[in-house]
């Protein structure tokens, strides 16, 4: 096709806002936020500190470590709980990937998913067709989605995608 060109997109990484404007961000499941040992067992709440910090705290308010910038949320299983009400209507919703959180510009903090390409196309596909549809059918959704995802861009500098509900965990 005219304006087409063939791209190795191998280590892609896709980031979806998720939570944008809340006091408090809400995850579990994870084992480490900004360099901080956590227990995947536990849940952790993260809150605006200043003009750029966020602070972590225990589920009881036991203050961890305030950073500034972008604190990155992780676990080995590579999956997190995100608590409260996502912007796709999910509550407490699991994620593929790695949780980023932020200070926002207009206040309040921005918690953004932030997951590998295939991971993000897998979602879509379980999110929008019956796994139990022909192969092939699956095999043409997954290009679609594949291709609409690297030609469209509905964010910015810090997240490239709003969410639908086929960015969680089947």
């Amino acid at each position: 096709y005219k304006g087409t060109h063939l791209a190795n997109v191998a280590g892609r990484t896709v980031r979806v806002l998720l939570q944008q404007g809340k006091d408090t961000v809400w995850v579990s499941g994870a084992t480490k936020a900004g360099g901080h040992k956590l227990d995947s067992t536990k849940s952790y709440r993260l809150m605006r500190r200043g003009i750029s910090g966020v602070e972590l705290r225990t589920a009881r308010g036991k203050r961890i470590a305030t950073m500034n910038g972008v604190v990155t949320v992780a676990s080995p299983s590579g999956s997190f709980v995100l608590g409260g009400r996502a912007l796709n209507g999910l509550s407490d919703g699991r994620y593929r990937g790695t949780l980023e959180v932020r200070a926002s510009t207009f206040g309040g903090l921005l918690a953004v998913n932030a997951l590998p390409l295939d991971d993000y196309v897998q979602g879509v596909i379980v999110g929008e067709m019956p796994t139990s549809w022909p192969q092939p059918a699956l095999e043409a959704q997954a290009v679609v989605a594949r291709s609409y995802t690297l030609t469209t861009d509905a964010g910015g500098a810090i997240y490239e995608y709003e969410p639908d509900e086929e960015e969680i965990l089947g």
